[in-house]
Formats: structure tokens, sequence, C-alpha cells
């Protein structure tokens, strides 16, 4: 029925997609985040550094370079994949995320210091300017694929001495994406900003469906929990008044 209702849709006919609520709720993941603490991810960067280079791969070059990028910007895995260099601006150091998840475009932009790491790269891997290629390719040129990523990931958590409990159970490389939104709110709170102000702002700049599904984050790290929730605290404690006995 779904699928029909896809097809008329297809064709220009308004249509009814039927949606299987227990279906979606027993698919649902039960993975839990994992929030790289600060240091962890100085050792990621580091082995991400000492990939062993081989002339029949471009790891060694693409993964410190994508870690980072994950890490500096909150991108998703595939969105950072599917770059191509028409949307990396070097020049003005903005990232331009086209029909993203939900289907939205954004532009992302990056530090100083992460320009100056893609531009190095490009300068490497891609000498001669072609505006379609993707900006992660291997050897032969196709984009990097999220399956051999995944891989590479792997053997660099063990390099840098984390340990991963197993296919499922993380921790992914996605989670570099929830570690940056966390650490970006600890730094938030120690900067004492405004967290009403920059909830909106972070979930425009992650590319999320809602405030809300940004707003997880907020309890998702010991780590920057109390601090945070402090802040929360001190920000709501009126919105609802205590009962007296």
């Amino acid at each position: 029925m779904r699928q029909f209702a896809l097809y008329l849709i297809s064709s220009g006919y308004e249509a009814y997609i039927p949606i299987n609520l227990e279906y979606i709720q027993h698919r649902k993941s039960k993975y839990s985040a994992y929030i790289f603490s600060h240091e962890e991810i100085s050792r990621i960067f580091n082995a991400s550094n000492q990939v062993y280079p081989n002339r029949q791969s471009t790891m060694h070059l693409v993964m410190p370079v994508l870690i980072r990028l994950l890490y500096c910007t909150g991108l998703r895995v595939m969105e950072a994949l599917k770059l191509q260099l028409k949307n990396v601006n070097l020049t003005e150091g903005t990232l331009l995320i086209e029909s993203a998840k939900f289907n939205k475009d954004r532009l992302i932009p990056v530090s100083e210091s992460m320009r100056e790491i893609l531009i190095q790269y490009c300068s490497v891997m891609h000498p001669l300017y072609s505006p379609e290629d993707y900006l992660f390719v291997g050897v032969t040129r196709e984009p990097c694929s999220h399956h051999n990523i995944y891989l590479r990931f792997r053997e660099i958590l063990v390099s840098a001495g984390i340990n991963h409990a197993g296919r499922g159970y993380g921790p992914r490389i996605h989670d570099i994406r929830h570690t940056h939104c966390c650490h970006v709110l600890q730094a938030a709170s120690h900067n004492k900003t405004d967290l009403t102000n920059m909830l909106p702002a972070l979930s425009v700049y992650m590319g999320h469906e809602s405030v809300l599904a940004t707003s997880q984050y907020l309890k998702m790290t010991a780590e920057i929990y109390p601090d945070i929730l402090h802040a929360v605290e001190s920000l709501c404690s009126q919105v609802i008044p205590e009962v007296l006995s």
C-alpha cells in the first residue's frame, strides 16, 4: 500500500502514505550515543595521523581530514562524503550542504584552522580543480564509501586505545557529530552564553528537524550535564512554581 501510494505521488496524484507505527517503533535503534571526551578526541586525531600510507589507498590522507571536519562542523558522515568541490568555498571558509536529511540545505562555516587543513588537503588530492569531483575520494577518484570509512574508523579507535563493543554498539563515527554538539554546549555553558538563544541557532546549524531534537544533547553526557543543568535551571526556574505544602 505504501509503495502504491508513493507511485501515485510520483505520478502527480495526491495520496495518503500509511505509516505502521508499531513497525517503526520495533525497528527503532536502542543504541545510546557515545560522547567522546576531549582527551579521547585528541587520541583519535593522533591515531588518524598515523594511518599507514598505501599506494592503493587514500585513507592516510582522507581520515585525518574527515575526522577533524566531522568534529569541527558536526556534519553527518554521509553529508561529508557527498561534498563536491563546487560546494566547498575555501576562500570564504564555507561548506554548502544540499538536500540533506529532512530535505534541508544549509551553509556551514568552518574555523580558520579547519580551512587551512582543507586547503592543504585539496592541494594534494585535487591539484586539478573539477567542480564535480567529490572532496573525499579514493585512488580511482570515486567517492569514499561509508563502509570503508566505518572500517577505517574502527581501526583508528583500536589505535587510540578506545574500546569498541562490536557492530551496532559503537562507538560509531556518527558519535563524533554527537560529541561536537555536546562540546559546543559545554563551551557555551562555560562562556555563560544564553542557552535560550543558543539552542535554536544550534538546531539550524546541525540541520535538526526541531529544537526538541537538539535539546536532547543537554543531557547526553555526564561530562557536561551538571554545568548545563545548572544553566537551564537558572533560566527556567520560575517557569514552574514550587508547590507549597
